[in-house]
C-alpha cells in the first residue's frame, strides 16, 4: 500500500483508495467490467457495489471479480446507496463514485490519486470522459437557473436552434478543455474525492433520488475546497441518457430539479451568480511519468 500522507497525519488507512458502484438491473458484463478497471490498479483498492434491484442476480458477479455486495432490498436512490457504500467501506484517504457504465485504462486511478495527493486544496476531481466514439461529453457546468435546465431538456427545435448558444455556455463549451479547470458542477459519473471532504459535507444528500445529486454535493464541496476538471485522465463512459427515454425516470428528473432549486433559489441566487463568475484556469501541480513513477513503483511503458 502506498504511504500517502493525511495532512500532517500518522492516520493508517486500509486501503489507498475506496470505490463505490450502484446498481440497478445493471448488464452483469458492464458492471464487471468496471470492476476490472479498479482491481487492475497498483493502488490498494476496495470496490463496494450497492445493488437497488429487486434480486440478487448481481451477487456472483461481485464475488466473481473481489468486490464487496451490499443488497438494497429495495430501490434506495443513488445518492442514498453511494452513502451506504461509503460508511460500510474500509478507510481510505481518497474515496471514487463511478457509474457501472465507465470504463478506463492504464494508470487512470493512480493519476487521479496523485493530482489530489499533490494538491491538498482540491477535495473532487473529475477527468476528462469521453463517449465509446471518442466524442467529448460535455460534464463540467454552471450551476445551472431553471433556464438552463429547460434549454437542455428542450426536443423542441425551434428552441434548441434559438438558444443554442446559451446551451453551449451552461456546459462551458468556450472553454480551452485541455487546461486544468475550477468547475462548480462535475459529474456523478467519475468523481474522486478527498475522503475528509466527503465526511465534512455528510456525503449525499439523500433527499435527491436520481438526478441533481452530483451537482448538488459538488456545490457543497466547492464552497470547502476546490472542485477541478483535470484533464490528463481520460474515462469512456457509455452515458444512456436514461431520462430522455423513459418518462418514469423524466419524472424522477423533474422531481429532483424542484427540490434542487427550493433548496437553493430559483430565480434569486447570488452564490450561484459569483460562483459562476469565476470558472476559469486553475494553475496546480500535476504529476508527471517520473512522480508517478517513484509513487506507484511503475515505469514508462
Amino acid at each position: 500500500m502506498l504511504s500517502l500522507s493525511d495532512n500532517g497525519s500518522d492516520m493508517d488507512h486500509d486501503f489507498d483508495l475506496t470505490v463505490s458502484i450502484v446498481a440497478y438491473k445493471t448488464d452483469p458484463e458492464e458492471l464487471a467490467r468496471a470492476i476490472r478497471c479498479c482491481r487492475s490498479s497498483l493502488l490498494t483498492v476496495q470496490v463496494t457495489v450497492v445493488d437497488n434491484s429487486p434480486t440478487r442476480l448481481l451477487a456472483s458477479v461481485c464475488q466473481s471479480v473481489g468486490a464487496n455486495y451490499v443488497f438494497a432490498g429495495r430501490n434506495v436512490g443513488f445518492g442514498a446507496a453511494h452513502n451506504i457504500a461509503f460508511k460500510s467501506s474500509e478507510t481510505a484517504k481518497y474515496h471514487l463514485v463511478l457509474n457501472p457504465d465507465v470504463t478506463f485504462a492504464g494508470t487512470a486511478l493512480e493519476a487521479m490519486v496523485a493530482f489530489l495527493e499533490m494538491n491538498d486544496s482540491v477535495g473532487l476531481a473529475m477527468p476528462r470522459i469521453l463517449y465509446p466514439d471518442g466524442s467529448a461529453q460535455n460534464l463540467c457546468k454552471k450551476l445551472p437557473n431553471p433556464l438552463d435546465i429547460l434549454l437542455k431538456r428542450s426536443s423542441v427545435g425551434f428552441l434548441k436552434r434559438t438558444f443554442q448558444k446559451h446551451v453551449a455556455a451552461f456546459e462551458l463549451q468556450g472553454m480551452d478543455m485541455n487546461r486544468i479547470l475550477s468547475v462548480p458542477y462535475l459529474s456523478g459519473c467519475f468523481m474522486m474525492l478527498r475522503r475528509h471532504a466527503l465526511e465534512e459535507i455528510d456525503g449525499f444528500d439523500e433527499r435527491f433520488f436520481m438526478y441533481f445529486e452530483d451537482l448538488d454535493l459538488t456545490r457543497r464541496i466547492h464552497k470547502r475546497y476546490a472542485t477541478v476538471y483535470y484533464p490528463r485522465v481520460t474515462i469512456i463512459h457509455r452515458h444512456g441518457k436514461g431520462s430522455y427515454r423513459s418518462a418514469r425516470l423524466l419524472y424522477c428528473g423533474i422531481e429532483s430539479a424542484i427540490r434542487y432549486f427550493n433548496k437553493w433559489g430559483w430565480v434569486v441566487d447570488r452564490e450561484r451568480d459569483a460562483l459562476n463568475a469565476v470558472i476559469g484556469p486553475l494553475k496546480l501541480r500535476e504529476p508527471d511519468i517520473s512522480v508517478l513513477a517513484e509513487m506507484f513503483a511503475i515505469g514508462e511503458n
